[in-house]
């Protein structure tokens, strides 16, 4: 009995300690719970904050993109439109630096940038708008998130000196690197850092042989057998039997296509109606009835089976960025600020000695072929330089004795031309490129004013609906970009079967460039080229351009409100512009990344 009290005393307690281990290991797993769930709560709430701060970021980015893009007026953003000439800048470095400081500049080796605030920016500028409006911009908060702000910079990589159009006025091509931080405060502050690059999108302005703006019947016209169009590359050398497609030769408008009989067009025709191939269609010349799309009046006329409906209405913006007619370009502001010899009669035979940048050459010898005022024999030619500036109604060339018909006038390239109006008459005059002795470049702009008051050619033998008054006439053999009589430099080409007027004693592929001879006019007087043929990429949008006479054709391309062929002529578009005379779009995205600080 004795030991079996004392088992029992050595017992007494025990279940204590185990009560006490129970609580002890509930406490623990209620604090356990208790802290994982707290986690969770933290967890979820750093989440949301970090989600909302990267959204607080992207709109930063959104909000800076969209001022550096679509931004107007005193507020807005100002772009550059030729990088090549922007002062301030130097654009052959990667990331774009400033050229010295001062004016908005406070480093010559870091990027060039735009930063909140203001003072943090790196940007030519002499009165210091651009970087303010940025700020304004740059720094914000976004509706419906407590604590929310952004913050951004925008750093400019890259902006090239070359390869867009400048008469229509673009922005530069550039592209920027935008850089955003986010940050929601609250019980806790996240912080995301985003950046993303942007690129501004470019488009070539001639995508077709022929394109009108306008919605009439009959708006593309080719009357007269033998028109036919194609296609071939300049850039693999002259158009010949082995450059050349019999395809991409096409066509469009937002009116009616009329085809004569004979004409065939080695390519798409897109009309902004449904197309209707029809044949044998009663009617009288030019026009049988107009039908959407194309009239074909004979019915042996061609054209590809891949036609089809234009997708949109064919736009071509007015030049030199105007907004209305009146549409002059630069300098010639024409209300009240100088138009130097704008509407001045400036004829280069007579009057060269007294006209600023034209400079007289030896005269040439060159082979005038027989025909009508053309002796078969070796003539001379007189030669003379035009150097880039503005120009009134210009006549080049003389009609009339053998020894006056042959005109050069040599243009330099990579220079500008304001001219009010060309006038050739029905001379064999040419007008050729020498390289620019300095850049080396071939391309000329010819900006076509076009103040007709007076002084402008004019014929009243024009199609209906077309202009009496010419800002460009041209007929007999004269030419453009195309023929440079032998022993004189320049772009040398020939006009084959077209002339009379050969280069020298030999002929030579037509080498012309149309990208090299862009003829650029903002009204709506009539572009009347005959003569030989000749290369050139012409965009005159409100214009009516209309060729007669005799075959001629043209390399490149054509964008005019009517266009009228009644000569037989071929049109080969140059599928080199498709890569050259390029437009400036929108801005796309070229990569993103974010960063949780």
């Amino acid at each position: 009995m004795n030991e079996q009290e004392k088992r029992n005393a050595s017992q007494k307690g025990s279940a204590l300690i185990f009560a006490l281990l129970a609580i002890l290991v509930l406490t623990v797993l209620a604090a356990t719970v208790m802290f994982t769930s707290q986690a969770q709560t933290w967890t979820s709430l750093n989440y949301r904050q970090t989600a909302q701060a990267r959204y607080v970021a992207e709109a930063g980015v959104q909000a800076t993109i969209n001022w550096l893009a679509n931004s107007t007026g005193s507020t807005g953003y100002t772009s550059p439109t030729m990088a090549s000439s922007y002062p301030g800048f130097t654009v052959t470095t990667y990331p774009v630096t400033c050229t010295s400081t001062g004016n908005g500049c406070s480093s010559t080796t870091a990027p060039v940038t735009l930063s909140y605030p203001s003072s943090s920016s790196n940007y030519y500028d002499p009165t210091n708008t651009v970087a303010n409006n940025f700020a304004a911009v740059a720094s914000g908060t976004v509706p419906g998130i407590t604590g929310a702000s952004y913050k951004t910079t925008a750093t400019l990589l890259r902006m090239p000196s070359g390869g867009t159009v400048t008469w229509l006025s673009g922005p530069a091509v550039q592209t920027w690197q935008i850089t955003s931080v986010g940050t929601v405060t609250g019980v806790t502050t996240a912080t995301v850092q985003v950046v993303e690059t942007f690129d501004r999108l470019t488009a070539p302005v001639f995508t077709s042989g022929l394109e009108s703006t306008s919605t009439a019947c009959g708006s593309i016209s080719f009357t007269s057998s033998g028109s036919y169009t194609d296609s071939y590359n300049s850039n693999n050398g002259p158009y010949s039997t082995t450059n050349h497609l019999a395809s991409g030769g096409n066509i469009g408008t937002n009116g009616n296509v009329y085809l004569g009989s004979g004409v065939n067009v080695n390519g798409t025709i897109t009309a902004e109606n449904t197309i209707v191939a029809t044949s044998n269609q009663a009617g009288t010349s030019p026009n049988p009835p107009c039908l959407n799309g194309v009239t074909n009046k004979t019915g042996n006329s061609t054209f590809d089976t891949a036609t089809f409906k234009e997708s949109a209405t064919l736009v071509a913006k007015l030049p030199w960025g105007c907004a209305a007619q009146p549409c002059y370009p630069a300098p010639v502001v024409i209300a009240g600020v100088p138009q130097p010899n704008i509407t001045t009669a400036q004829n280069i035979n007579s009057q060269c000695a007294s006209m600023t940048g034209c400079i007289p050459g030896t005269a040439v010898s060159v082979y005038d072929g027989n025909g009508s005022n053309h002796s078969g024999s070796t003539i001379s030619a007189n030669v003379y330089t035009l150097a880039p500036g503005s120009y009134g109604n210009l006549v080049i060339g003389n009609t009339g004795s053998n020894s006056a018909d042959v005109t050069v006038v040599h243009v330099i390239g990579g220079g500008t031309y304001n001219i009010n109006s060309i006038d050739m008459g029905s001379s064999d005059a040419q007008v050729v490129i020498d390289p620019n002795p300095v850049t080396g470049s071939t391309a000329v702009v010819f900006n076509m004013v076009g103040n007709c008051s007076s002084g402008c050619p004019t014929e009243s033998s024009v199609p209906s609906g077309f202009s009496t008054t010419e800002i460009v006439h041209i007929s007999g053999a004269g030419g453009l970009n195309a023929c440079a009589p032998s022993g004189v430099t320049g772009t040398v080409a020939n006009p084959g079967s077209y002339g009379n007027v050969t280069c020298g004693t030999a002929k030579t592929p037509f080498s012309g460039i149309p990208a090299n001879m862009q003829f650029v006019y903002g009204g709506t007087n009539t572009v009347r080229l005959g003569g030989m043929p000749f290369a050139a990429a012409i965009y005159a949008p409100q214009a009516g351009y209309f060729t007669p006479g005799a075959p001629v054709g043209l390399y490149g391309s054509v964008i005019a409100s009517k266009f009228t062929d009644q000569s037989g002529s071929p049109w080969h578009y140059d599928n080199a512009l498709g890569a050259t005379g390029m437009k400036v779009g929108g801005y796309k995205s070229l990569g993103f990344s974010w960063t949780k600080f």
